[in-house]
This record gives C-alpha cells, sequence and structure tokens, in this order.
C-alpha cells in the first residue's frame, strides 16, 4: 500500500521542532519529503531528529552560496509543498519567500509556521517554544499549589509547536485538496501563537475572562480520581459517565452495601452531594487489593480506568503500545535501535509510515539533482470559482465530550456541511458555542429503530461519518463501519477513541485521563509529587480532535484521487505520544534522569526558563555562549525591576524574553483571533477563531450553532420526513432540548 500523499513532494526547510513535526507528518502520510540543511546538520542537535526526520530525504545546501541557491530554486520549482517556519521575511530575503517561489511555481502550496504572524508588532521575536508558552498564557501555575501566589510551572510539553504543526498539516492537505479539484497552488501562514488558541475551547462571556481553574487539593469528584494499589502504583478512573461507577461495585461485589447506604446515585455524585470521602475510602480499600496493572486488565472494558505508566514502561513494555503502533522500532543511523513514538493515526487504505529511518547527513544528494524538472502547468479556475477546501462535503458527526466535536468543527472551519447529531437524553452538551460552532443541530435517540432510520438516510447523503463509540457500542448501535457501508459503500469512516481500535486494550473506552495515564504524561507531570498528576489542559483530546482531522483531510484527498473510502481513527493514546515525541524515545545510552519533569520545573536550565521578576514571572532563553555570559551579568537584577523592564532588559542585551501573559489575559489582548457570537440559550459568548491562513481559500469564521435539535426540522425536511416530524418529537425520536440526567455542580 502506498500513503495518501503518494506522488506529493515536499520541500523541508524546517528548523527546531514546529517546521519539521508538520513535515513529518506529510512523511508518514507517503509525501516524498526533501530535508534541507545547512552544513553542520540541523540547528537543534537533538535525539527527537530520529524522530522528526524518519522518512525523509537528506540534502545540505548552503543558501549564500550561489551554486546551492539555484539548486534551492530548482527544488522549489520542482515541488508541490513547502515548509519553513523562520521569522517572517527571512526567506523573503533569501529570495525563496511565499511570493517568489509561488509566482515560479503557481501550483506550489507554500507553508510558512512563524513564531508570531507576519502582522504581529511580535513578529521580529526571537519566538522560541518557550517564549510563545509565556505569551500564550500556557505556563499555569502548579496543579496542586494552594498557595496565595502558585508560581507558574514550565511544561516540558512543547504545546505551541505541537499544535501549530498539526494545523500546519492539516491547511496543507486541505489546500492540496483544492489545488486536486480547482488546479491553484497558495500561501499559507500558520503562526504558533495563534495555534494554541486550539487550547482555548471553553467560551468566555465578556466582561468575566477568567483563567481557567487548575485542579486544586480539594478538589473531590470520585468519578475522576486516582487511587494508590496493592504494588504502590496507582490507577485514574475515567468513570465521568457515571455508570462505571456501578460496574465496578458488581464486579467487586460492593453494590449491596453502597446501594443500602445510598452512594450509587450518579446525579448526586455529579453535584458532589453524596459523602465523596465515604466512598472514597471504600473503594480506596478494594484497590489496595490488586497491583494497578491487574486492575487495569480486569476492571476494563465495563468500568474504565487505566494504570498510570512511565514513558519508559509505555515504550518498552506495555503490549498495546506496540500493538496499536503507537510506538514503532526503528533502526536510527546514529542511534542505532530505537523504541519511539510511531504513527499518531491509523488509516485502513493508506497507513502510515513511520519504521523508515532518518537518512545520514546529505545522503539523497545525487538522486535528488537528478530528479529537479519543474512542475508542468495545469488549469487553474478563476479566482472567482474557488471555493472552500470542504465545500460540498457532508459530515455526520455523532461525536461527544471534547475530541470528537473538536475534528467536527475543523472540518466545517475548511467548509464542510456538519450536522452534529446529539442524543436527547443524557449528559449536558460540553462546550456547545464552540466545540458546534458551525454544524447543524440534531438531537436524535439513535437506540430506537426510527432514529436509526433517520441516521440512515443522512448517511446516503454523507461523505464522512464520524463517531467516538467503542467498537461493542457501535455493532449495539448498528453504525459498524460494515453497516455504515452499506449507505454509501465510499464514506470516509472516521473513529476518535481512547486506545484506538487495534491491540489489547482496543476495547477500553476512556477520557482525556487515559490517554495522559497509559503514555507516562501524568507520571512526569506529578513526579516530585510522589503520585501521578494530570495535566491542567485537555491536551490530548484537542490534539486528537485535530489528528483525526487531518487524518479525514487525508483520506477525503485520497477518495478525490481515487474514489475510494476507507476508516480512520486516532486516538488519546496516539495523541498523547505525539506530544512527547522530544522524549518518547529508547536506545542505548539514553539517560531518563535528564528529562524535564515534576512541578517544581522552571525551564531546561538557567539559560531557557522561567524567571520570578519584582510583579510577576518573564520567560527568558539564551540560546548560545555568547549569551549566556551576558544572562550572569543581568540576573542579579531581575528581583528588583518589574516583569516588563525584565524583558527590557534582557532583550537589549541580546537576549529573548516575554512577560508570562495569564490565560484571561491573552483572550482581553487577542481580540483579532476570538470573535463574539450570541448563543441561544447562552447570551454573549467569545470563542476562538481558526488558526491557520490561507491566501485562495481563507477558513471561515463558523458561525454560531443554534440551540441543540434547533435544526430538527430543517433537516428532517430535506430527507423528505417533514410529514413525520410531530410523531418523531412526540415519541421523543427527536426532541428540541436536551434532557439531562445528571446534576452538574
Amino acid at each position: 500500500m502506498t500513503g495518501a500523499l503518494n506522488g506529493i513532494r515536499v520541500i523541508d526547510f524546517g528548523q527546531y521542532l514546529a517546521g519539521p513535526l508538520a513535515s513529518m507528518l506529510l512523511a508518514d502520510a507517503g509525501a516524498d519529503v526533501i530535508r534541507v540543511d545547512s552544513p553542520g546538520g540541523p540547528r537543534w542537535q537533538h535525539p527527537a531528529n530520529s524522530v522528526l526526520q524518519r522518512g525523509k530525504r537528506s540534502i545540505v545546501l548552503d543558501l549564500k552560496e550561489v551554486s546551492d541557491h539555484s539548486v534551492a530554486e530548482r527544488l522549489i520549482a520542482s515541488a508541490d509543498v513547502v515548509v519553513e517556519n523562520f521569522r517572517p521575511g527571512v526567506m523573503q530575503r533569501l529570495g525563496l519567500g511565499p511570493s517568489d517561489s509561488c509566482k515560479a511555481n503557481p501550483q506550489l502550496i507554500y507553508c510558512s509556521i512563524p513564531g508570531f504572524a507576519s502582522d504581529d508588532p511580535r513578529s521580529q521575536m526571537a519566538a522560541y517554544e518557550g517564549i510563545i508558552a509565556a505569551a500564550a498564557g500556557l505556563y499555569l501555575p502548579g496543579t496542586w499549589d494552594a498557595s496565595d501566589a502558585p508560581a507558574p510551572v514550565f511544561n516540558p510539553i512543547p504545546l505551541a509547536s505541537n499544535f501549530g504543526a498539526i494545523r500546519a498539516a492539516e491547511a496543507i492537505v486541505a489546500a492540496l485538496f483544492v489545488r486536486e479539484r480547482d488546479g491553484i497552488g497558495q500561501e499559507i501562514e500558520v503562526p504558533l501563537f495563534d495555534a494554541t488558541f486550539e487550547l482555548k475551547f471553553t467560551p468566555h462571556k465578556r466582561g468575566n475572562t477568567r483563567s481557567r481553574q487548575p485542579r486544586r487539593v480539594e478538589f473531590d469528584l470520585v468519578l475522576d480520581a486516582m487511587f494508590e494499589c496493592a504494588d504502590g502504583r496507582f490507577v485514574n478512573l475515567s468513570w465521568l459517565e457515571g455508570r462505571q461507577l456501578r460496574a465496578f461495585a458488581d464486579m467487586v461485589g460492593l453494590t449491596p452495601e453502597l446501594d443500602r447506604d445510598g452512594l450509587l446515585d450518579e446525579s448526586k455524585l455529579w453535584a458532589n452531594g453524596l459523602p465523596s470521602e465515604e466512598l472514597r475510602r471504600r473503594l480506596a480499600a478494594v484497590f489496595r487489593t490488586r497491583s494497578a496493572a491487574e486492575w487495569a486488565q480486569t476492571a476494563n472494558p465495563a468500568a474504565d480506568l487505566s494504570n498510570c505508566l512511565t514513558t519508559q514502561e509505555w515504550l518498552r513494555t506495555e503490549p498495546h503500545a506496540r500493538e496499536s503502533r503507537a510506538v514503532v522500532s526503528v533502526v536510527d543511523p546514529e542511534l542505532g535501535s530505537t523504541l519511539q513514538a510511531g504513527a499518531a493515526f491509523s488509516m485502513s487504505r493508506t497507513p502510515p509510515c513511520v519504521d523508515s529511518p532518518r537518512r545520514p547527513l546529505d545522503m539523497d544528494r545525487d538522486a535528488i539533482l537528478s530528479n529537479l524538472e519543474p512542475r508542468p502547468a495545469s488549469r487553474a479556475s478563476q479566482a472567482s470559482d474557488v471555493r472552500l477546501p470542504l465545500d460540498g462535503i457532508r459530515v455526520i458527526d455523532t461525536t461527544q465530550i471534547l475530541a470528537g466535536p473538536t475534528c467536527g468543527r475543523i472540518l466545517a472551519e475548511f467548509g464542510a456541511e456538519v450536522i452534529k447529531i446529539n442524543a436527547p437524553v443524557g449528559h449536558p452538551i460540553m462546550g456547545h458555542p464552540w466545540l458546534n460552532s458551525g454544524k447543524r443541530s440534531l438531537l436524535l435517540d439513535l437506540k430506537t429503530s426510527d432514529g436509526r432510520e433517520v441516521l440512515h438516510c443522512l448517511l446516503a447523503t454523507a461523505d464522512v461519518f464520524l463517531m467516538n463509540f467503542a467498537p461493542q457500542s457501535a455493532e449495539r448501535l448498528g453504525v459498524s463501519e460494515a453497516e455504515v457501508r452499506q449507505y454509501h459503500s465510499d464514506i470516509i469512516y472516521t473513529c476518535v477513541s481512547c486506545y484506538g481500535w487495534e491491540g489489547s486494550r482496543g476495547t477500553y473506552r476512556g477520557h482525556e485521563q487515559m490517554g495522559q495515564a497509559v503514555s507516562g504524561m501524568q507520571e512526569r507531570w506529578g513526579r516530585d509529587l510522589g503520585m501521578p498528576v494530570m495535566q491542567s489542559m485537555p491536551i490530548c483530546d484537542l490534539g486528537t480532535g485535530n489528528l483525526a482531522a487531518f487524518a479525514t483531510l487525508l483520506a477525503l484527498f485520497h477518495r478525490m484521487r481515487t474514489g475510494e473510502g476507507q476508516f480512520v481513527s486516532a486516538s488519546l493514546a496516539q495523541t498523547a505520544t505525539f506530544h512527547q515525541i522530544p522524549f518518547m524515545l529508547d536506545y542505548v545510552g539514553r539517560s531518563w534522569e535528564d528529562d524535564p519533569a515534576g512541578q517544581q520545573q522552571r525551564g531546561l536550565g538557567r539559560h531557557y526558563g522561567l524567571y520570578p521578576a519584582k510583579d510577576g514571572w518573564f520567560f527568558l532563553a539564551a540560546c548560545d555562549a555568547d549569551q549566556q555570559s551576558r544572562l550572569q551579568e543581568l540576573q542579579t537584577q531581575f528581583g528588583e525591576l518589574s516583569a516588563v523592564d525584565c524583558v527590557r532588559l534582557v532583550t537589549a542585551a541580546g537576549l529573548a524574553g516575554h512577560v508570562v501573559v495569564a490565560p484571561h489575559e491573552v483572550m482581553e489582548r487577542s481580540y483579532a483571533l476570538l470573535e463574539e457570537h450570541d448563543v441561544p440559550g447562552m447570551g454573549p459568548a467569545v470563542v476562538a477563531g481558526p488558526s491557520g491562513r490561507l491566501s485562495a481559500t481563507p477558513l471561515r469564521r463558523t458561525p454560531p450553532p443554534r440551540v441543540p435539535g434547533g435544526d430538527n426540522a430543517d433537516i428532517l425536511g430535506e430527507l423528505g420526513m417533514a410529514d413525520r416530524y410531530d410523531a418523531l418529537l412526540a415519541s421523543g425520536v427527536v426532541a428540541d432540548s436536551v434532557r439531562s440526567t445528571l446534576a452538574r455542580p
């Protein structure tokens, strides 16, 4: 099998993380990626290059030399895609920027991934990952630090680069889709700062923009808790639906006594109306009877929980990591035999290729130089004929909570018509104003035969079916892949799951916690506390939604070229592995003690980290010997100056710095990246807009959703069922509001 991007040539000028990571995703998807390095190799000399440069061909060019500059021009002329992540203007000054390149190659997709946008006053700032994180409000207080002035914690997971890379890869595939259909190329800019707004999913009402509260010691929801087991290791429960508590009680023989004492009332659990400490005490005694690994094996899939592993264990000893290809074995030319982050997504017809090792520096020069023919010209549409990438694509989105709806929301931004189906009875719909913006809403009971009939009629008109049911639930509801294909044989069947369907954990369910627990992320974040701790943001959910959207775009591109549909998926465990690529690597001589970890972490050393000032905190980066020498002279002044003045001081000395901005301040200062909606039933709410900038087909700022069920009548009318609407409404098959079964606090 070949990848979805078979035949697509990508020229990768990227350095450090975001650019190489975006092109790695394209290489994993089958593109021919040519890696261009300066003499001496990548600027970031790190073992993670074993992952970032896999599957790419290598050539070394000194772009200041006339002959090598000419080779670079010929490379671009032969390419389908260019990826670079320098500051705005750098490539333009070299004569290799988007305007020159796209003029020479009108069908080129030219993608820039700067730290700050070209129209941002900070565009020329040295935008290292840490600088972007400080500017974007990603340095949150310690998770369990209940002091009056908790210090921000340095997060070793490169969130800005990760989300910037995924959003860039999505935009590139969408632009290829447009080019395949309309014959035009375009310029793309995906600033890392903008991409961090993928993490700001909670609507903020004007005048009430507060930072999202991290977890504190008094957080008291037993349905989502950590328990120590017989071996001193921990399991994390994922019982947010409530049903898992009763399933676990049945399993261990606790049901009679918990029922007798009124401790199995789900709605009271959500409202913290039960004596939580008593329930916690009884559960704790049970969990201490077996090891964490035993509980993970015996409690699932009925009662969702995961044992909390270390990164080493996920790489080395957890069978599911290898079975799902979230971890793969690769023989690297420098490191030798490695275990490393594998597939971030899955595809049935065009599976990602993740086990091709990086090539030695300049190894492919001769082969590359022998094939530098410019792209042939082809038909181009008139500007007025150009449509959004997914214009005319219909998506049926049956997902719940966060990851799946995020995928549907992104597809809507690219122009798809998304019909969001929710159950009439159940949980309140999370994040409706943002997660479901741009979607039409249908409240439909898929557990009824009439509800499934409506769904089947919709599937006959659909291009994508998006779901996050477990395999056994999909079979029970009649929405397995085989059954869905009866109504549309070439549909893209997109699945979002906890662990991925393949492997020993494939039938297990779970939420954000599980991706973090199983991959070592929780252990890393809580290491100095003696227990695993969740990250304060749902980075696995939001990352999985984005990776599912990327895989769906790939599948639609492949279908456009071949007519074939396929099964695609992304999972929380794969995403957690992807997020940790700088550390998700094992080889002989690997020193695990050097990895940054824990709530006391302030950076990667005094040359790259968080510093306290008189009135707050700022982030500083001194990345060469000369800068580090100057830092020694400045440090004594930091405690006497404000954070703003500290940043002025270090930037005047040639270092990089940025004040640590609180999340609510970022929202208030970055209103151009936000949009205020008047959401029915909720009033005004501020939501983040799309983060990619495409020159020919700009992503649309999706309109606010109607109330859940607000599009029932229109959708059924389009299916020829208008005369049945009243009867379906009366029987509860459809509804005009959600009847919640849980009383949330």
